[in-house]
């Protein structure tokens, strides 16, 4: 609402002059005074009431400017609420889309952890196998020279 001036700061005041009966004065003069005062407290009266008709009209329109004040002011908190609201959900939604990737990730490590421990341990018994297979085929090749020897000595012996 726009600010106005208080018209009353400009306006000349009729000032009331108090009755002071002088003895000079002729009771014409002094009915005069008296009813020139009373016109003056009528004037008066006139625009007190005025005043608070103008201002009991001004009442209303103050009571619908501060609803409307009110109502834009509830309007905006509003607004500002469900756009909190919407960021603190946007803000959620992505700690939880976050949370499940880390979550799968760490299922994916384990799942490539556990993968990589089974083929070390296929490795390990595939080397353990090896080193016995190994150890068989020297074995046999020390039999199969033994043996060799020996036919050979027999060999030798049956000829001579």
């Amino acid at each position: 609402m726009p600010r106005q001036l208080n018209k009353d700061l400009f306006q000349e005041q009729l000032s009331i002059q108090p009755f002071i009966n002088k003895k000079n004065e002729s009771p014409e003069l002094l009915v005069q005074d008296l009813s020139y005062q009373i016109k003056i407290l009528n004037q008066k009266v006139t625009e007190l009431k005025n005043k608070q008709k103008a201002n009991e009209l001004r009442i209303p329109k103050l009571e619908s400017a501060m609803k409307d004040l009110f109502s834009k002011s509830q309007r905006n908190i509003q607004r500002l609420e469900s756009a909190v609201k919407s960021s603190l959900q946007g803000v959620i939604n992505k700690f939880s889309r976050l949370n499940t990737k880390v979550t799968e990730k760490g299922f994916q490590e384990t799942k490539i952890q556990a993968l990589i421990d089974r083929q070390n341990t296929v490795l390990q018994k595939y080397e353990l196998r090896l080193t016995k297979m190994q150890k068989i085929i020297s074995e046999q090749e020390l039999k199969l020279i033994n043996y060799s020897t020996t036919i050979k000595q027999l060999q030798k012996k049956h000829y001579l």
